[in-house]
């Protein structure tokens, strides 16, 4: 059984034309047990597929990456107008240089 017509092989360069798109993420962050956990929702507003977005968490002042970090998942996926939940787990109870989680 063959996966591609011959002149049209399994190439996947037809993903680099999907459009960009920009998801709607609310966070919501909880002190568990001396640790801070961050519950995530992550909406697709748009009408395109979001294909393999690379989440991750950036601390607000400077945008620099907290790590580590647990998450639940940082690549997903969505269809237009589908919406995720997500868990991010922090080692440390803070997040930010003023002690908030």
């Amino acid at each position: 059984m063959a996966r591609a017509l011959p002149d049209d092989e399994d190439t996947f360069t037809a993903l680099n034309k999907l459009p960009t798109v920009a998801l709607d993420i609310e966070a919501k962050p909880h002190d568990a047990g001396g640790k801070c956990r961050l519950d995530v929702r992550v909406k697709n507003p748009t009408r395109d597929v979001a294909l393999m977005a690379h989440l991750q968490l950036r601390r607000q002042q400077s945008g620099k990456r907290v790590l580590p970090v647990f998450y639940s998942d940082n690549y997903l996926s969505l269809l237009p107008a589908r919406a995720r939940r997500l868990r991010w787990r922090r080692l440390w109870r803070t997040l930010e240089a003023n002690g908030r989680c």
